[in-house]
């Protein structure tokens, strides 16, 4: 359960991100070059490093807790 809301919140700020990209590119004539294409797929990168981190203390917290005793 756990991890389907996990997903669910990652997909809904990778959705916000790319809409706000999306419609900056639109206002400026639509997709003309690759720096906007790079940019909206980024917009589904990012929240995937804020995983990653988390998931690295997570894991190394137990760990370190050996390493005091």
């Amino acid at each position: 359960m756990a991890i389907f809301v996990l997903v669910a919140v990652y997909v809904l700020v990778a959705l916000l991100f790319a809409g706000n990209t999306f419609m900056e590119g639109r206002e400026k004539g639509g997709i003309r070059d690759i720096w906007h294409v790079l940019g909206l797929l980024l917009c589904a990168a990012w929240p995937a490093m804020i995983l990653v981190v988390l998931g690295s203390i997570a894991l190394e917290r137990p760990a370190r807790y050996r390493r005091l005793r």
